[in-house]
């Protein structure tokens, strides 16, 4: 092998494994919520209060015009001590679509009691809805599969150029 080619693979072999390192640290806010959405489906549940209800908007860049998010805070107390939590569930609730969205902040208003899910390891983690979304497990499975092909692409290209070069 000429000292050109040892190069040329030790780059590949650099690129490849800051691809994965990048991989990594996109994906891994995705895998902690598939964890979370996985194991809160068997966690315990308190009686707790919401203290803020409400919608935000933005403008979204598709052709959609705007981006709605419901923003639920609560408040729930495990073994004498009061806990505050934001999460209605480890999948995005963000829609395009404003009455899906009124359904999700009508579950919750402002002052009423709900039933709040926490890990018991850990009870400031918790969240109002427990398990998967469709639309979670679908996004999760379609981000895995195009990362995947992706991956295949640049190695075929790099494998391609090393070959050629």
């Amino acid at each position: 092998m000429f000292k050109s080619n040892k190069i040329k693979l030790f780059f590949f072999y650099l690129f490849g494994i800051g691809i994965l390192i990048a991989l990594g640290y996109l994906l891994l806010p995705i895998l902690n919520n598939l964890s979370n959405s996985y194991q809160s489906q068997s966690w315990e549940s308190v009686n707790g209060k919401v203290t803020n209800s409400y919608i935000s908007t933005q403008e979204a860049s598709s052709k959609y015009k705007y981006l709605f998010t419901p923003h639920v805070s609560y408040e729930y107390t495990v073994a004498k001590k009061v806990y505050s939590g934001d999460t209605i569930a480890f999948y995005s609730d963000k829609s395009t679509d404003a009455k899906y969205v009124q359904t999700i902040i009508a579950k919750y208003p402002t002052g009423s009691q709900i039933k709040v899910f926490y890990n018991s390891s850990s009870p400031n983690i918790s969240c109002l809805e427990t398990g998967f979304s469709q639309e979670a497990v679908f996004v999760v499975s379609f981000v895995f599969l195009a990362g995947g092909i992706i991956i295949i692409l640049i190695v075929l290209k790099i494998r391609k150029f090393l070959n050629w070069v």
